[in-house]
Order: C-alpha cells, then structure tokens, then sequence
C-alpha cells in the first residue's frame, strides 16, 4: 500500500502482520474480505514506455499489457519517481517455514480462502504442501519476489521481521511520526510450526525458499 499521508510504501507479504500494518496507515477503517493490499514493489515502481517495451522483450508481455491497460485507465498503481525515490519503502518478513504453516492455518480456516485456492477442506499440513507449494502460487511465491524491482534491486528503506514485530514497528512509527499502538486483527494457531514439520517437508521447504533463506539467514525453530 502507498499513504500519501506518512510519505510512506508498504509492501504487504502475506501472513507477515501486514493486515494490522494498513489498519494502523489508515487503508481501511474495518476489516472485512479482500480490504489488503498485496502488491509487489515492482507494481510502483516508476517505468518509462521504453522501459515497458524492454519487459515485453523479456517474455513479460502480458505483464506489460497489464500496465497499459491500467495506465489507459487511469489506475495505475505507479508512483512518480519523485515519489518512489522519496518515500519510505519497508515491509516485514518472516521465517520461511513458519510463514508457510501459518498459511495453511489460516486456509484451513476459512472457506473463502479454500474456494479462491482451490484448497480442499481438511486436508493435512503434508497434503497441503505437496498440492500448492509451488513456484506459480501467488501467496507462497518468494518472499524477495515481493521486494525485488524490475531491475533486480532491493530497493527497501528497511526490512522489519515478524519475529521481532513490536520492537521493529515502533522504529517504524518513529520515523513516521505516528503513534505506536498497533491493532492486533487476526491470530495465529498458537502452536509451533517446527512441531508441524517431518524432516521430508522441513527439506523440501528449504529447497524451495533457499535463496530467501540464505539472503535473509532464516533458521529451522527460530
């Protein structure tokens, strides 16, 4: 989400406290179905015609029409590059195997989730990793896929972890200038993810999220 307000983007990873994150910048006033802003940084970042035809080349073209179209529109979510350059870029992250447990958790959950993911009700933790977890998955893609630019940059101000969500949201008030009081809107399961986890599925989530383990120094039962 952008706020014009604090100056400021935040760029949502799902299942990372993001959804208590845009009630505190004001996106919305009550939560209810489909009200967060799940968007990838590269959906602001500034591009130039010239620099859409290059994606096109790429392979990216429905990618590229979709930017277009968008722009015909009139809602596009693309930031000046004063704004992008300017505004504060951050986000949270989360231990990989934790974040993909609490997922499963929250399909489980919800109905509407099981219908929009094709999730079928009751299953187990190991079925349901073996039926989604998978390259193409919008919610357990990468978490770097989230914060990486169009030029293969990181381009965030700073980095939060969910682990460590009270400590990192106050700097994050503090250098927005509001309050440090955060709503607290949906809840965990409460159990242990480590607990959730053959060594099968403990191996194969770490094959899957290596690159964003290794960048960001995730550990098994941290």
């Amino acid at each position: 989400m952008v706020s014009h307000e604090y100056k400021c983007i935040f760029v949502h990873i799902p299942k990372t406290a993001g959804t208590s994150i845009e009630k505190k910048l004001g996106l919305f006033t009550e939560l209810k179905w489909g009200v967060q802003d799940h968007t990838e940084v590269h959906d602001y970042q500034p591009l130039t015609w010239g620099e859409l035809a290059g994606l096109a080349g790429q392979g990216r073209v429905k990618y590229a029409l979709r930017d277009v179209r968008n722009r015909a529109r009139g809602s596009s979510k693309r930031l000046t590059q004063e704004q992008f350059d300017s505004y504060f870029k951050f986000c949270f992250i989360r231990n990989s195997w934790a974040r993909v447990y609490s997922w499963y958790h929250n399909v489980m959950r919800d109905e509407q989730q099981q219908e929009l993911n094709g999730v079928k009700p009751g299953i187990s933790f190991n079925e349901f990793l073996e039926n989604h977890l998978r390259p193409d998955d919008h919610i357990l893609k990468s978490q770097l896929s989230w914060i990486t630019d169009n030029h293969n940059n990181v381009p965030m101000d700073f980095i939060g972890r969910f682990e460590n969500l009270e400590h990192d949201m106050n700097f994050v008030c503090e250098k927005l200038g509001i309050d440090t009081d955060m709503p607290r809107l949906l809840k965990g399961s409460g159990k242990s993810y480590v607990d959730a986890y053959d060594d099968k599925w403990r191996a194969k989530v770490g094959e899957f999220y290596a690159e964003e383990i290794e960048h960001f120094g995730f550990k098994f039962g941290d």
